[in-house]
């Protein structure tokens, strides 16, 4: 009786409740049970593949666990780090060949760093924020499967390390054995070759600029900073012991 209410509701959620859901399957995946109330609570999987969605749907069934949403033109994740999100507890979404090229957003996402399974095969990222998938997965005790082939990476000298040694790390980015690589130069030696084949000599061969100008300039700023923390504990030195001022000192019309 219980199941067949649960089937009741969810039915009643989709199909008139919930507009954007008309069009998807929904089902109840199975019932957990449920330490607090001592009543089995259900778990829900909606599929809205091949809809033809621009965007997430608003709001979905209050125990939804699974979204399945692959083959649509969604371009963004941004729903899904929203605060008190419809998502916060979907824990697999399964976005594949969808239009998505960006995942910074992800970088301090809270319903990334609680994921279980994400799928973003067939999509259009270049480039991911290593740092935030590092970031996510040690925050994890959830994590168990993460999708990122069939995307046209850009393996450029400075961010194919990057990914390689994210990939490597992490065992849970489950195809990472058929992630393969572009070269902004069209390089026909890395283009279309795995990554996992791949090493650092192998794609800088070529004089790339290993460092961007904020970078270089954050250097020489560390290294003035030093000069003059290091002149300054010497003619401290030299005025406590020998009562020597700093050659500034003397030679400056403002003392």
């Amino acid at each position: 009786v219980d199941v067949m209410l649960y089937k009741i509701d969810l039915t009643r959620l989709c199909k008139e409740e919930l507009g954007d859901l008309k069009n998807c399957s929904c089902h109840i995946s199975y019932l957990r049970f449920d330490v607090d109330s001592h009543q089995f609570k259900p778990v829900a999987s909606i599929n809205c593949s091949h809809k033809g969605f621009y965007n997430f749907p608003e709001k979905l069934p209050p125990y939804t666990n699974a979204l399945f949403f692959e083959h649509n033109h969604v371009t963004s994740l941004d729903a899904l780090c929203f605060k008190n999100s419809t998502y916060t507890n979907v824990h697999d979404i399964y976005l594949d060949y969808n239009q998505i090229s960006d995942a910074a957003v992800l970088d301090n996402c809270a319903w990334f760093e609680g994921f279980r399974v994400l799928s973003l095969k067939g999509n259009l990222l270049q480039r991911i924020p290593v740092f935030a998938f590092v970031n996510s997965f040690e925050k994890s005790h959830h994590a168990t499967k993460l999708y990122l082939s069939e995307n046209p990476w850009i393996c450029s000298c400075r961010f194919m390390p990057r990914i390689l040694k994210l990939c490597q790390k992490y065992k849970l980015i489950i195809d990472q054995k058929k992630i393969r690589c572009q070269n902004e130069k069209n390089d026909p030696e890395i283009n279309g070759r795995f990554l996992m084949d791949l090493t650092k000599q192998d794609v800088c061969k070529t004089k790339e600029v290993l460092l961007n100008n904020y970078e270089i300039a954050s250097i020489v700023f560390s290294v003035l900073i030093v000069i003059i923390a290091v002149n300054f504990a010497v003619d401290y030195y030299r005025y406590k012991n020998y009562g020597k001022l700093p050659w500034i000192v003397l030679n400056s019309p403002f003392f």
